[in-house]
């Protein structure tokens, strides 16, 4: 028999058992909360799993629209891989795929269409699974409903709409747009601490020189450049993992100014809280960038291999810097010439943030 493509969620029991899965990476999950709202409001009733990875649920946990989370053993899995014990990963799969079922899940949505949130949705044992009818890495082949895709490929369509588009394929009606977060109001001490202990009372701004790519990042000089006029704003912070820490040591070698290094200082939950405070956000296609969008803050972007029309900041006002070179966007983790941000000038950044910054508005954003 030929399998289905479409099913409506407007014909399950309002109390249905639906498991999403969107496991990674933390962009990517801040971008599909808008459609896990909208799935919500659709079935206020349901009963939502979802499985997540560890980094992404530590920003997550505790949300009020979802029931239960469930960790995928990303790195156990890894290591064991990495080993070559194999008889442990499957005990892994085996562990994690018997908590699922536990749960008793009658709908698995695969909200990222890969091998591996495939076999989630497989390990769930839910009868029906369904996502977009995509044949990445051969994930179609664990969903028993393919819904047809707006287009051919995710990397042709801003990713929250792409997210949004799946629900609504499955019956959910349309909405406002809204990034539900959990209650950060634990953080927010560890936040205002270090912010007196900073001497911070007014604007401050976050400047974030690292990206998962290093491609996606601009120049030290430029952020340099960028970080010594901000200061005579407010304070400028320069934000990431220790992961950045490299590309942030060149940043605050060559700034004139002295910068506040936060580097490795704040977890994600944290990070949301110092976001939310700040007057801007400033840097490259990275998770603190959609974090700051979820968090309501003035964002100004710098794109290079990626597509500021897919992975762009998702909110009205937003500045992203984009030369439009014809070979952009390649969606290349490395490059040799990297003249997408290489060409970037100061002058051109300053300029647009400089408007914003004369602009009339409300006074400093420290919230106490």
């Amino acid at each position: 028999m030929p399998m289905p493509k479409n099913i409506s969620l407007k014909d399950i029991p309002k109390n249905s058992r639906i498991l999403i899965v969107r496991l990674s990476a933390i962009g990517d999950v801040i971008r599909t909360l808008p459609a896990v709202h909208l799935l919500r409001r659709e079935l206020p009733r349901a009963y939502l799993g979802w499985a997540v990875e560890d980094l992404s649920y530590n920003l997550i946990k505790g949300h009020p629209e979802i029931d239960k989370f469930f960790i995928f053993p990303k790195k156990q899995l890894q290591q064991a891989v990495k080993k070559g014990n194999f008889k442990e990963a499957k005990g892994l799969l085996n562990e994690f795929g018997a908590e699922l079922k536990a749960e008793r899940f009658a709908i698995a949505i695969d909200m990222q269409n890969l091998f591996k949130s495939g076999v989630v949705a497989l390990l769930s044992g839910a009868k029906i699974r369904v996502g977009y009818g995509l044949s990445r890495e051969g994930s179609t082949f664990f969903l028993t409903h393919r819904i047809i895709p707006p287009y051919k490929s995710h990397h042709m369509m801003q990713f929250v709409d792409w997210q949004l588009e799946l629900v609504k394929r499955l019956g959910v009606e349309s909405g406002p747009v809204q990034f539900v977060l959990p209650d950060y109001t634990s953080e927010e001490e560890t936040v205002n601490r270090f912010l007196d202990e900073q001497g911070i009372r007014g604007d401050y701004f976050c400047l974030a020189p690292g990206t998962s790519w290093p491609n996606k990042s601009w120049t030290p000089a430029g952020m340099a450049g960028l970080a010594d006029r901000l200061s005579r704003y407010g304070k400028v912070l320069l934000i990431g993992s220790e992961l950045d820490r490299k590309i942030a040591d060149q940043v605050l070698g060559l700034a004139q100014t002295n910068l506040v290094d936060a580097i490795g200082r704040f977890n994600l939950r944290e990070l949301a809280v110092l976001l939310r405070k700040a007057r801007f956000y400033a840097g490259g296609d990275t998770g603190p960038m959609h974090l700051a969008v979820a968090v309501g803050t003035q964002v100004f972007a710098w794109f290079g291999p990626t597509s500021p029309e897919v992975h762009g900041p998702y909110r009205e006002g937003a500045v992203v810097f984009n030369l439009n070179l014809p070979c952009q966007p390649c969606n290349k983790r490395k490059c040799d010439s990297k003249e997408c941000l290489l060409g970037l000038d100061l002058e051109t950044v300053w300029r647009k943030m400089e408007q914003f910054l004369k602009a009339p508005g409300p006074p400093g954003h420290v919230k106490r």
